[in-house]
């Protein structure tokens, strides 16, 4: 497996600038104890002379204008050396090539769902109605602004997804709500969620129809269920 890393976080030492700086004044000292200080100090400047007389001639015949600026622009290589610090810390990987990903695609309907579904839909083509599945309730309804406890109200709404809305076909205005009900409804915490649900869809004026899970259902059955449930 290769990886790529990014540069260590800031707060270590700066070997480089460290290095450079120790050399200059190594340098600059030696002349100075070997010539003196004044002569040393000419030495220097001879140096610096030698140096704009003959590199800087040589590096725009080379490299252009372009490549003198690049090379006297210290300040600008300081601050891309600095970026090069030495820390204790982790590296943080950016690119990892050959892993195992990490998500997966999920089926959207269960089984059950799904059966359900292939009958639901036939009976909303006959009745020229349309079919979303897991709409979230707060699209469905809201809590009104001046209500009392309008955030307490709100959280027994929020995150909750209603199994299908059946919706009419020219604006996908919403008429009803089914929910289908396995087992898992039964239990103590999940029966006392579902009357929040219904008390709150009954107060929008939205109806519910809760069906039991089946192998198998029976179309007309279903059907004026679910007209019953819209007219009343």
């Amino acid at each position: 497996m290769r990886r790529y890393y990014r540069r260590y976080p800031r707060g270590g030492t700066v070997k480089i600038d460290q290095t450079g700086a120790i050399i200059t004044i190594l340098i600059f000292g030696s002349i100075l104890w070997l010539f003196g200080a004044k002569n040393g100090l000419i030495v220097i400047f001879s140096l610096a002379a030698i140096f704009v007389t003959l590199v800087i001639p040589i590096v725009i015949a080379k490299r252009g204008l372009d490549g003198l600026i690049s090379l006297l622009s210290f300040n600008k290589r300081r601050s891309e050396i600095s970026n090069l610090t030495i820390s204790n810390e982790e590296p943080v990987p950016v690119v990892v090539e050959n892993q195992e990903p990490n998500f997966y695609k999920k089926e959207f309907l269960s089984k059950a769902e799904s059966n359900f579904y292939q009958v639901l839909e036939k009976i909303a083509v006959d009745n020229n109605w349309v079919i979303q599945s897991k709409v979230r309730l707060e699209a469905l309804i809201g809590v009104k602004f001046e209500a009392e406890n309008r955030y307490g109200l709100r959280n027994t709404i929020k995150s909750r997804e209603m199994d299908f809305v059946i919706c009419e076909k020219t604006n996908l205005k919403p008429v009803l709500v089914i929910e289908l009900d396995d087992r898992s409804h039964q239990r103590s915490d999940r029966v006392e969620r579902d009357e929040n649900i219904e008390k709150s869809l009954r107060e929008a004026c939205l109806p519910i129809l809760r069906v039991p899970v089946s192998y198998s259902y029976a179309p007309e059955t279903l059907t004026q269920d679910i007209k019953k449930k819209i007219v009343s």
